[in-house]
């Protein structure tokens, strides 16, 4: 992503404000120059934070690559936590964390996050949740994992600039999930 561009485009209409108000003896280019340095402060400011919080497109890679495309000899560990902040603890797949070093699980949740997609969820309505981290070589990504009472959804990974917010990455669908996460959590699942 070009960040000087993003930066560039709201900078400019608020040089071309200020221009404006030092030409205040014009009539109408004051209250314009008001304006145009207002609208331009705010693009600049909104547009800096996005570029100062946003991933670099080379960590987005890593992590991409970390979290679907990663051998599962170079996964070292599976973190499955409760989602932080929920407060519908009657929803959380875990009570407590549960960290995974078995390789034949650690194998089968890789394997399984092999065949997430993309994906736009509708109107999805949860039946458990919980926080998925997949660590490998010091690295580690965490994502929200939910599955949804239908089978237009499916199971939802939620991948987010940090750990449970911030700028979305991307939703993905997996639906593979569910019986894995579920029998590592040994959870026993209602009706849907």
């Amino acid at each position: 992503m070009d960040y000087l561009g993003l930066l560039c485009m709201p900078l400019s209409v608020f040089v071309v404000g200020v221009v404006l108000l030092l030409l205040r003896n014009r009539h109408g280019f004051k209250r314009l120059g008001i304006y145009l340095t207002f609208i331009g402060g705010v693009l600049t400011l909104v547009a800096g934070s996005y570029v100062l919080t946003y991933p670099t497109v080379k960590e987005l890679e890593k992590k991409h690559h970390l979290l679907f495309s990663t051998a599962p000899g170079e996964v070292e560990a599976v973190m499955i936590e409760p989602s932080d902040g929920d407060n519908r603890s009657h929803l959380e797949l875990v009570a407590s964390p549960a960290k995974v070093t078995n390789r034949a699980d650690v194998q089968r949740v890789v394997n399984a996050l092999r065949s997430a997609r993309r994906f736009s969820p509708n109107h999805p309505s949860a039946q458990w949740s919980c926080l998925l981290t997949i660590e490998s070589n010091g690295d580690e990504v965490t994502v929200r994992v939910t599955d949804t009472k239908s089978d237009e959804n499916g199971v939802l990974i939620y991948w987010s600039s940090s750990r449970t917010d911030g700028w979305v990455i991307g939703n993905y669908r997996c639906d593979e999930l569910r019986a894995v996460l579920e029998d590592l959590a040994q959870f026993k699942p209602g009706p849907r």
